[in-house]
């Protein structure tokens, strides 16, 4: 792609970003909530009627937001640099890809809480690869901009089939005790009338309240990794943003890979501490975030030393904006994995603990990119955004080591952990 489409593109993806945070915010609530389902299928079949619906409602505000950012930000860019109708239809096809896959999200998500972990990350990391092929052959051709659009709807689709095969899969078992209220057409109240009493509406606004918390953090950790590239746009121009967002999409990939592990663990804590099996607990805690942190030590490291060969071979001679700004990239993202690391155990215990030191992260990072930007260039992007986070990340951890190790010590002992095949029944 000429630089001006490939910056073009890398904003797309970061607003798209900021639309995928209401797929970020309803699978933890979704897992949580599904993990915690052990009364009577009935209650349970109402249970997760009133999740099918929480997923309909982030679906319409996913496309509620992509209009507005259509208008508020993407057509003025799109005039800007005279991209016209490409600017359009790239986004109307990279948004209904987004759609798809908040719906197979929503999937998998039960799935995750009925104890089948592990089948969304798989088929997004298979339809990932593949596009990857589609990206390089669409781009070979001379599709452009378009061809991106049409690849990334095609991985949505196929993810959603997927998951809604694996659920029907799941659901045919004999043991499975599944509910047939996930997958029916009937509202809640058709299938079971006690679902439309008081327990269901409070289950609903349960729902809704978390998920708005939830929203809320993914919202603020969003806005501390992505501003510097909306800064950068502003202040250097389009033709830079892609020599950035690609060192940024580095980062982010070994967050994302690093981050599988507490997220994987999510369903298992949720059920261990709503058993009052805190050892198993701690266990999870622990275990979970050494291995979260290990594993994005390992990937920066190899990225660090690998980068100087491969990224310009990548993005063309010329095109490596150093080892400076890629460590600090590197050391933004390590933050951001801790972040991730000690709050997910939180957040599947207790709930939302950190509502206010993400506001107080936002509140830092925003300004202090701003300024770093004008007054250092590209480098100031990712040193604001470390310096912002640092202060919030040393309170999370520490409270989180509070909440997590501390709480149930005076528990009497422990039943037997929960097995992951079993959570299901």
């Amino acid at each position: 792609l000429p630089e001006t489409a490939s910056g073009f593109w890398m904003l797309l993806v970061t607003i798209g970003g900021f639309l995928i945070l209401a797929q970020s915010s309803i699978v933890p609530v979704i897992s949580r909530f599904t993990a915690q389902q052990c009364g009577p299928i009935e209650s349970r079949a109402a249970g997760l009627a009133n999740v099918r619906r929480l997923a309909q409602q982030a679906l319409a505000l996913l496309l509620v937001a992509s209009l507005l950012s259509y208008l508020g930000y993407i057509l003025p860019v799109g005039r800007k640099y005279h991209l016209g109708l490409t600017a359009l239809t790239s986004w109307l096809l990279y948004t209904a890809g987004l759609a798809c896959g908040l719906d197979a999200s929503a999937r998998f998500a039960v799935l995750n809480g009925l104890g089948e972990v592990g089948w969304d990350k798989v088929t997004r990391i298979g339809t990932s690869a593949a596009g990857g092929v589609l990206t390089w052959l669409s781009l070979r051709s001379d599709f452009g901009l378009l061809g991106l659009g049409v690849i990334y709807l095609i991985q949505g689709i196929v993810t959603l089939g997927l998951a809604d095969h694996l659920l029907r899969k799941y659901r045919k078992r004999p043991s499975s005790h599944f509910p047939e209220a996930i997958s029916s057409r009937s509202s809640a109240s058709e299938l079971h009338p006690q679902s439309t009493t008081g327990e269901s509406q409070s289950q609903r606004r349960q729902l809704l309240v978390e998920t708005g918390k939830i929203l809320g953090l993914a919202l603020f950790g969003y806005l501390v990794m992505n501003f510097g590239t909306l800064i950068i746009e502003r202040h250097l121009g389009l033709e830079i943003v892609y020599k950035y967002a690609s060192l940024l999409r580095i980062g982010m990939l070994l967050t994302s890979v690093a981050s599988l592990i507490p997220q994987m663990l999510y369903p298992f804590v949720a059920r261990a501490w709503t058993l009052g099996q805190f050892r198993s607990h701690r266990r999870y805690f622990l275990g979970g975030t050494a291995l979260a942190i290990g594993t994005y030590l390992l990937g920066a490291a190899v990225v660090w030393f690998s980068a100087p060969l491969l990224i310009p071979i990548w993005l063309g001679p010329g095109k490596y904006l150093g080892a400076n700004i890629l460590g600090w990239i590197l050391l933004s993202c390590g933050l951001l994995v801790v972040n991730v690391a000690i709050s997910t155990p939180v957040l599947a215990s207790i709930g939302n603990a950190f509502f206010g030191v993400s506001i107080l992260n936002v509140t830092l990072v925003l300004p202090l990119v701003w300024l770093f930007t004008g007054w250092w260039g590209i480098s100031g992007a990712p040193i604001g955004m470390l310096v912002g986070t640092l202060i919030p990340t040393l309170w999370m951890v520490s409270r989180s080591w509070q909440l997590m190790l501390h709480h149930g010590r005076r528990e009497g002992p422990e039943v037997l952990a929960p097995q992951p095949h079993l959570l299901g029944q």
